[in-house]
């Protein structure tokens, strides 16, 4: 086997191996919906650049 294949093997074990672990070292906050007074201001905004870019 070729050496880059090697590496790359070895590379892509070594990220698997870890993945699981750097999983459960970050925090895991809850997460909440938005509430529908945000969801309507950030829609306003939307809109509001959309008209603005194809006015140009």
């Amino acid at each position: 086997m070729k050496l880059n294949k090697k590496i790359i093997l070895v590379s892509a074990a070594a990220l698997m191996a870890l993945s699981p672990a750097i999983a459960l070292t970050q925090n895991n906050e809850p997460v909440f919906a938005a509430s529908k007074k945000a969801i309507k201001k950030q829609l306003k905004l939307v809109q509001m650049v959309s008209r603005f870019i194809t006015k140009g």
